[in-house]
């Protein structure tokens, strides 16, 4: 099969650029196999951009867009450091239904798959790792791609943290439909909102509906059970705790069976208050040695003497 290269001139609608910028597409096979050198918007640095990766369903039916295969964006010279940053896409939209998974790897900020609005019509789009210095180098693709809008154009939407382009390009939210998997590997990753996995619920950092596989958790605390070792603390009697005992059901200072199903428990503070009833019953045991010791002097002395 001959390989056949369109070089599209299109006219940059970009306000950070004011000459004509080309975008090379280039057909490696059937099926929309292409090679594409995405268009060039006159990067800079300190600069927000996104891709438009193709057209998506928005109330009316729509045929087959698609993007699956990977994109690089790469910048290095002599005298400036070297990064590559690639994500690997499986995306579509077709009839009334949109998709998409990604496996991203970046030295910078995180890729983050998103939509928007551009020219009326409504984009997949993914925003590329931010650093201060911008991908001199630009961005390609290679894989199969289709859209019936445009197809892999950048676009920037914020300079020296001031908004650009919006009277093109409107309605940029993270995407928030049928992610079908995410996977993210980065020297380092920095997470403003909160996460939920296997679930909707957002009520803390990180909230999670499942099992947690963990080498080693670290929970940070203030203060610690050893005041119980402190001469002022008071020790309750056995009498005490056994009353306590039968009447809840439960260890004092110590939640019962339904506040846990209902309310969960704080690890740090759990383990803080087991250490404490830990700790009491050391002191229960070098009472009673006391007392048994005690006791034994006592039989020896009641021995002796009955001799």
């Amino acid at each position: 099969m001959k390989i056949r290269t369109y070089i599209i001139l299109m006219l940059s609608l970009i306000s950070l650029t004011n000459g004509v910028k080309a975008q090379i597409i280039t057909e490696l096979g059937p099926d929309n196999y292409r090679s594409i050198q995405v268009d060039w918007p006159g990067y800079q640095d300190y600069t927000k951009n996104i891709i438009l990766l193709h057209e998506i369903y928005n109330g009316t039916l729509i045929s087959p867009n698609f993007v699956i295969g990977t994109l690089t964006a790469k910048r290095g010279e002599t005298s400036a450091g070297n990064r590559l940053s690639t994500i690997t896409l499986n995306t579509s939209s077709a009839y009334n239904a949109t998709y998409a998974s990604f496996q991203a790897s970046s030295s910078e900020s995180k890729w983050i798959l998103k939509t928007c609005t551009f020219d009326n019509k409504k984009y997949l789009a993914v925003e590329i790792p931010f650093s201060d210095a911008c991908f001199s180098q630009g961005f390609y693709f290679t894989g199969y791609a289709k859209s019936s809008g445009v197809l892999m154009k950048a676009i920037p939407y914020q300079v020296n943290g001031q908004p650009v382009n919006q009277n093109i390009l409107t309605g940029i939210l993270d995407y928030n439909g049928a992610l079908l998997k995410q996977s993210v590997f980065a020297s380092s990753l920095e997470i403003t909102a909160p996460v939920a996995i296997g679930t909707t619920n957002l009520d803390y950092a990180l909230n999670v509906n499942g099992t947690i596989h963990s080498k080693e958790v670290k929970v940070d605390l203030t203060g610690w059970s050893d005041f119980v070792f402190k001469p002022d603390y008071k020790l309750d009697n056995l009498s005490e705790v056994k009353k306590y005992i039968e009447t809840n059901g439960h260890l004092p200072n110590i939640p019962s069976e339904k506040e846990v199903i209902e309310n969960g428990i704080n690890l740090g503070d759990m383990n803080k208050k087991l250490l404490q009833k830990i700790e009491e019953l050391t002191l229960y045991l070098i009472q009673k040695d006391k007392e048994v010791k005690s006791l034994e002097e006592r039989m020896k002395a009641l021995e002796a003497k009955s001799k």
